[in-house]
């Protein structure tokens, strides 16, 4: 596995900022579960935070995904990423844990179908 540095980017269970927009696959407390919130300004992500079990595991997911995302402009949202653009970055991964990418890339696309037009459009 790739080193991992839980620096700027919350983590499981960390309390979140208000996010501009919000993509959830799951329910905490009712199984599996990946929270993903961005926020945007001036079409542009700004900032990613996510949320999941506790686990090393789901913690270099999210750093993954969200170091896809931030920083790039929201209509081009998961445009440079899919599963397997994951799985590369993170260089291995328990088939145990790959329920978690997927709930990642379902996160995503949930976040996409958040998006309104006006941010889209001033991205």
């Amino acid at each position: 596995m790739a080193e991992f540095q839980l620096t700027k980017h919350a983590r499981a269970e960390a309390a979140m900022s208000v996010p501009t927009y919000r993509g959830q696959a799951g329910i905490p407390g009712q199984g599996p579960y990946f929270i993903l919130q961005i926020t945007v300004e001036h079409g542009d992500i700004q900032s990613v935070q996510f949320n999941s079990v506790p686990c090393v595991w789901t913690s270099a997911i999210g750093m993954v995904v969200a170091g896809f995302l931030e920083h790039s402009a929201v209509r081009n949202l998961g445009s440079r990423m899919n599963r397997d653009a994951v799985l590369e970055r993170l260089q291995g991964i328990p088939g145990s844990k790959l329920e978690f990418v997927d709930l990642a890339m379902l996160a995503v696309q949930r976040l996409q179908e958040a998006l309104t037009p006006t941010a889209v459009s001033h991205g």
